[in-house]
Formats: C-alpha cells, structure tokens, sequence
C-alpha cells in the first residue's frame, strides 16, 4: 500500500513542519532534489532554515541545483538520518552511482516535502537563497528512530567533506586542516560506537578512499 500525499493549508503545514524539527531560525539538513531541463532529478545535501511558511535554502551559484531552479519551480525536500543516502547524494560523481528516485522521492527518505519556489535573492556574492513554498508531505516513515551519534558524526562527516573538496581544488590549505581535524574527530566517534557493518562505517571507509583519489592528506 502507498504512502498517501497528504496537501495542507497552511496552518497545518507550519504545525506537520514543526512537528517534524524544523524550528524556526534553525538550519536543519535535507537532502534536496531539483531537476534539470532534460527531465532528470539532482539530489544533493542542503541545509535549510525555516521562515514562517517557507524554507529558506541558500545555494552556491556555482551548483547545479541553483542553475536546475532558476530555469524550474519545483523542487521536493527529503528527510533521512540515513548517512548513506547523504553520501551518495553528495559524492554521485566521484562515487558514480546516483539514489534512487521516483516522482521526486529519494528512496529510502522518511520524509518527502513537496514545494514550490516562492522567490529568491542574493545572499552573498557566490550564493543565492531561495525560498520554497512546501504544498504536500509524503510521510513514508511513521515509526521514531533512536538518536544515533554514529549515524549524525558520519552525517557531519560528509557536509564537511564537500568543503574539503571544494577547498582542496582551490588550494586553500588551511581551511582543509581545519576541516580534516573535525572530520577526524567524527571518525573517532564513529569508530567508537558503530557497528563494523554499519552504514556509518561504509561512510567513513568510503570518504578515505575519496580523500585518496581528491589528492587530500589524510
């Protein structure tokens, strides 16, 4: 049986987006899914801060998913703790494998918001916030899951690791000290009190054998 899509107006809606975490002022993590002008998804890791009824998500111009919503208005909003799924929404390229999703739902996402772009402005000189109008929610997941400080270091892990990579390109050596000494520090956590055959492991193993192939000292 399918999850059913559930439209609210929007004083439910700003009640279901509380309920799920998102405070406002808060940046919160998703993962986001646009699409291009051929038709095909772009999932990648975005912090998204709420704004009354709307969700702010402030964008490198230099991404694909500014460029995919300037040239279209819909976008959906998935929520998991599932590190795995940030991984390879983050890494796709390097990793060459890309989630799964249908109509807009990262498989495996406990959440998916639907939304439509509402406006957007300048943020800085190399960013842009959108702001998304959320018009249905699909709960997939209607169990609670356990706080895991695996599964959120491994999360952490990775949102530092895209600045790595960026950084590493541009030569800025400090900054990607600075960066490897708290992805190091997730690790160690992650080390502690992960299972061996968890997702959090694979996550750690995997961003190694990325930091290698970037050219990054680890």
């Amino acid at each position: 049986m399918s999850n059913p899509l559930i439209k609210m107006n929007s004083t439910k809606m700003l009640t279901t987006l509380e309920r799920l975490g998102f405070t406002e002022g808060d940046i919160v993590e998703s993962i986001l899914i646009t699409r291009d002008e051929k038709g095909g998804f772009n999932p990648a890791p975005m912090g998204l801060i709420r704004d009354s009824n709307l969700l702010e998500v402030r964008i490198f111009k230099s991404s694909n998913s500014f460029k995919n919503l300037i040239n279209d208005d819909k976008a959906s909003i998935n929520l998991t703790d599932d590190p795995l799924l940030f991984h390879k929404a983050a890494f796709k390229e390097d990793l060459g494998e890309t989630p799964l999703i249908t109509d807009w739902t990262l498989n495996g996402s406990d959440t998916t918001i639907y939304a439509e772009k509402h406006s957007g402005k300048d943020f800085s000189e190399n960013r842009y916030s959108f702001f998304l109008n959320p018009v249905s929610i699909k709960i997939t997941k209607k169990e609670p899951t356990v706080f895991s400080r695996g599964r959120a270091q491994a999360i952490e892990s990775i949102l530092h690791s895209t600045r790595i990579k960026f950084f590493h390109s541009e030569d800025r050596i400090q900054e990607v000290k600075a960066l490897l000494e708290l992805v190091d520090w997730c690790f160690n956590v992650i080390n502690k009190v992960s299972h061996p055959d968890s997702n959090a492991l694979k996550v750690v193993n995997s961003l190694k054998e990325l930091f290698e192939q970037w050219g990054v000292d680890y």
